[in-house]
């Protein structure tokens, strides 16, 4: 564990970061630990079955620290990378796009209860946290509401379904003069 305490109460910490691979951290060392005590691991996770609507390309990697606190711990996910891809909401093609978390930061409490929103429970029986759901939901929120190809997309063509970042629709026009709903408000416009 990085950050154990010298006998004169300075930390001392470990050149050796190691690498977490499973989305389940043991923990029993840092709950055997002094309040304030720290650890670190290097990420190295496989999160695809967290995301089911989204195609992940790559390991989820990063690091994480945890801090020992009186009521349990505090782990913050910092400078984590994902790559993923998703559909454009203009043209429907692959949009690959890569989610960045800076400092992620949860609490996981001993004595946990399901009003505690914000924080999860420390699994005292197995001693070990799951990472899952504080992973899956720092995600979601890093996920753009609207996700693009490119940024200046140009979308499909609403009558024929031309990709219009491919080439331009020969249906357009003539759809535009025929069938245009607000040339009637046009023509009235210009009689007055």
């Amino acid at each position: 564990m990085a950050g154990a305490k010298h006998d004169n109460g300075e930390f001392k910490t470990r050149t050796e970061v190691e690498t977490l691979k499973t989305l389940s951290l043991g923990v029993q060392d840092l709950l055997n630990s002094e309040e304030g005590e720290t650890a670190e691991w290097s990420l190295d996770l496989a999160v695809a079955e967290l995301f089911p609507d989204l195609k992940v390309k790559s390991r989820l990697k990063g690091n994480l620290q945890a801090l020992r606190t009186a009521d349990g711990l505090i782990l913050i996910v910092r400078e984590a990378e994902l790559k993923v891809q998703s559909t454009c909401v203009r043209c429907a093609e692959a949009a690959d796009l890569t989610l960045k978390l800076k400092d992620a930061t949860r609490e996981f409490l001993e004595h946990w209860n399901e009003s505690e929103e914000e924080a999860f429970p420390i699994d005292l029986e197995r001693l070990e946290v799951d990472l899952s759901e504080f992973v899956r939901q720092e995600l979601y929120l890093v996920l753009p509401e609207l996700i693009y190809c490119k940024p200046k997309c140009k979308g499909v063509c609403d009558q024929c379904g031309q990709n219009l970042n491919r080439g331009t629709c020969h249906c357009q026009k003539a759809a535009n003069q025929e069938e245009n709903p607000f040339q009637k408000l046009k023509d009235m416009l210009k009689e007055q």
